[in-house]
């Protein structure tokens, strides 16, 4: 690992949000990983059926495809996380809210239950969500988690 960039997948549909991610690899994580980006679950999918990610940072709300009858964000983010798991790829949920908020604390349950990562969170306030998010916690987190699986 320490010469080989990773292969690092984020689900993010905000426009922000991505700039945002984007900046704090290209400022922290550059050498350490290449990054690519998905809008949604249906693109995200080719990705992770590809063989060739080592890693994901997932929101949890973001739309199925691009279809307009699918393009609604839903907690897909919790369908990821058990397809990786499944698949056995290190997964950080990463949302702009609380992990103990009225939309995210059942996902926060469900990775308990199955030992997976704490959610990477950006409010402490369970009813406001934060303009931006953590990532250079959730960068943090996942590199972690894929040290566990090299080993």
């Amino acid at each position: 690992m320490k010469n080989a960039k990773l292969n690092i997948l984020i689900i993010e549909d905000n426009r922000k949000h991505q700039v945002d991610a984007m900046m704090c690899y290209s400022s922290d994580f550059s050498g350490k990983a290449k990054v690519v980006f998905a809008k949604t679950y249906m693109e995200a999918e080719r990705h992770l059926t590809s063989g060739k990610i080592d890693g994901v940072i997932s929101d949890i709300h973001f739309p199925l495809s691009d279809n307009p009858n699918w393009s609604q964000p839903e907690p897909i983010g919790a369908m990821v996380m058990v397809l990786c798991k499944e698949r056995g790829i290190p997964c950080i949920l990463n949302t702009d809210g609380s992990h103990h908020g009225s939309r995210n604390q059942w996902i926060c349950c469900l990775q308990r239950a199955l030992g997976l990562p704490e959610i990477v969170d950006a409010s402490d306030d369970h009813t406001k969500e934060s303009p931006t998010k953590q990532w250079k916690k959730a960068f943090k987190a996942l590199l972690g988690e894929i040290r566990k699986t090299k080993k």
